[in-house]
Parts: C-alpha cells; structure tokens; sequence
C-alpha cells in the first residue's frame, strides 16, 4: 500500500535537496509547483490518479530532477510501481539511467531501449524492468508498447513524458464561444437539412458535461491547478464529418476573433507545411500568424476608431468599418503579412534556405 503523503514529502525533499545543492535558490512559489509535481506522480502510483495531466513548468524549473527524486523516493521507501520516462533523446535516456544507478537504485531495475548505435550506455533489448526509458518517437509509433506501456504483465502505474511530447496537440476552446454557436444554430435548423439538428443536439450534449466540470471548478476551486476531466460523448467519424460540414455550411455568426479564425487555419496550412521538418513548429506557426494578423486587425479598428474625431463618419459608417465582413476585407492582402510571418519563423525556427 503506498502512501501518497509520504511518497509526495520524501520525492519533495529529495528533488528540493539536489536543486539547492546546485546552488538554486527556490522560492515558495516554485518549491510549492515541484510538490504538485511529485504529489501528480504519487497519485499515479498509487492507482490514485487516472487520465493524462500535463504540469507547465518552465525549462530549467526541475521537471527532470523530479522524476528523479521521484523513482530514487520509491526506492528509499521500498515502494513498487512500475514506471516509464520518455525524452526525445537517447543521450538524455543515458543520463538518466546514469543518475539513477550512482544514486543507488539497482541497474537490474532500470531498462534503456534505443538503437543508437553511439550512443554512451547500450540498449538493454526487451528486457522487462520496473523503470523503462524510452524515447518519444518510440511511443508515438507504438512500438515495444508491452516494454513501455506494461511491466510483468500488467499496466505500469504511471508513464512520465518528458517535457513537451504533446505540445502541438494542444487545443484551446473558449467555453463562451461553444455557448453562443449553441444559441445561434437554433435559428438554422430547417426539416431540408437533418444534420443542423445532429450538430445542434451533439453540441448541446458535449456543453452539459462541460458546464458541470465548470461549474464543479467554481463552487469547489481549484487549489492544486489541474483543472476538471471532461469525457464528450462519442460519435462515429462519419456522423462527426456530417456534422461539422454541416456547420460550415449554414453561414453562422461569430464574435469578430471568431470572423477571422478560418481564415487564420488556411494561412497557417503553407506555413505548417514548409516547417514539418521543425520540432514543435506547429505550435510557433500558429502563434506568429495569429500574431500578425491580428496586428493587422488592431491597426484597423484603432485607425476607424481615429476617423470620429473628423466629424465626417456617422457612428453608422464607423460601425460598418469594423463589422465582420470589413474587418475580413481587411486582412485579405497577404504579400507584407505573409513576409512578415517568414521573417519572424525563420528567426524562431530557422531559414527555409538552410533546411533544404
């Protein structure tokens, strides 16, 4: 029986020790981080937690000691739980595995599986071990999956990605946007096309779980920053496909951000597609282009909001200047955005010139 207490203060004084001892000087705000940290990893390992969480910590913040102090706390409080860390390099695998075993955890415990044939410590094969490290693309491929995925024969307690696996996975979803499509799709719904009604009923089932985990998060709070698992009701993909073409279809208003964020996806396509070589790029792409067009937008309604002063436009006309169809004229030019954008990417992510 692991106790989660126990096993979140001694990881926490573990990763806490090595960290001052490399002379950083935590503050209650990092320190107190690092124990939701662990205390995430200790609910794992005791079957406590369930689902995949992410913890934003910056580089160089401690995520990787952690998983340190974290396997080294197993070991000194004679806790078993099968565990498994993936980086997205095998150097990074062998200094792990290095760090564990000069601190005392026994190298039978700790598997190493990669192809490198330089690498500085060699791959352990398939052996079956309690602590297995891997890299990302190993995982993303679902390879060796019973090394990585399970251990003896059943599903290992807790799988540690280390920092950011999934980071162009991510999707963001205003809560008062799924509202407000809600309501207005009310008013397109015709008997000639049943599929509004399927999108209006599945989006009206996905927003019911969704204002129960938000209104969970309200009365209850949220002290330890994980926020609320929602599970969506399932559909086929051929039934999803309807629907959404269905949405795009029936012409629905949105907010102004909203106006424009097609167009944002279509932009980013070219962009997307001439960094794929680029780790992470997706992530970049879309923040730059968003960036500069909404830079476009901005310049737009600051200089119709300029044209009052001259007392020549009606309050009327103003409003027509930015309106969702003016402010979609406006970033309709694309020559200086788009040079803009390959600026900026070739300073974050590097010259197109030099990856080819």
């Amino acid at each position: 029986m692991i106790d989660i207490e126990l096993l979140t203060n001694t990881a926490h004084r573990i990763l806490v020790a090595d960290l001052e001892l490399r002379r950083n000087v935590l503050s209650s705000m990092h320190s107190n981080a690092l124990r939701i940290l662990v205390k995430t990893m200790a609910d794992y390992a005791a079957s406590a937690g369930r689902g995949r969480k992410a913890v934003a910590l910056p580089t160089g913040m401690g995520k990787t000691s952690a998983v340190v102090a974290f396997i080294l706390a197993l070991e000194e409080l004679g806790y078993v739980a099968p565990v498994a860390v993936a980086t997205s390099k095998v150097e990074a695998l062998c200094i792990l595995k290095r760090e564990l075993i000069e601190r005392g955890v026994p190298e039978a415990l700790v598997g190493l599986k990669h192809r490198v044939l330089g690498a500085s410590l060699p791959s352990t094969g398939d052996e079956d071990r309690r602590y297995m490290l891997v890299t990302h693309s190993r995982v993303n491929r679902g390879a060796d999956y019973e090394l990585f995925g399970r251990h003896q024969g059943r599903d290992r307690a807790l799988m540690i990605w280390d920092e950011t696996l999934l980071r162009s996975e991510a999707v963001s979803i205003d809560v008062r946007t799924l509202r407000a499509a809600s309501g207005a799709l009310s008013a397109y719904l015709v008997p000639t096309k049943p599929e509004l009604s399927a999108a209006a009923g599945y989006l009206a089932e996905c927003l019911e779980p969704i204002e129960s985990a938000m209104d969970r998060l309200r009365e209850q709070g949220d002290p330890d920053a994980t926020g609320a698992q929602v599970t969506l009701p399932e559909r086929a993909d051929l039934e999803l496909s309807s629907i959404a073409r269905a949405i795009s279809s029936c012409s629905m208003p949105k907010p102004y951000a909203d106006a424009v964020r097609n167009l944002f996806d279509v932009s980013q396509g070219p962009w997307k597609g001439a960094y794929a070589h680029a780790a992470g790029a997706q992530a970049t792409v879309r923040e730059v282009v968003h960036e500069w067009f909404e830079q476009q937008l901005i310049e737009t309604v600051m200089s119709a909001q300029a044209l009052k002063s001259t007392g020549k436009w009606s309050m009327q006309e103003l409003e027509s200047l930015w309106s969702e169809s003016a402010l979609t004229a406006a970033v309709l030019p694309r020559w200086h955005i788009d040079q803009s954008i390959k600026r900026n990417l070739g300073m974050r992510l590097g010259s197109l010139k030099q990856a080819a």
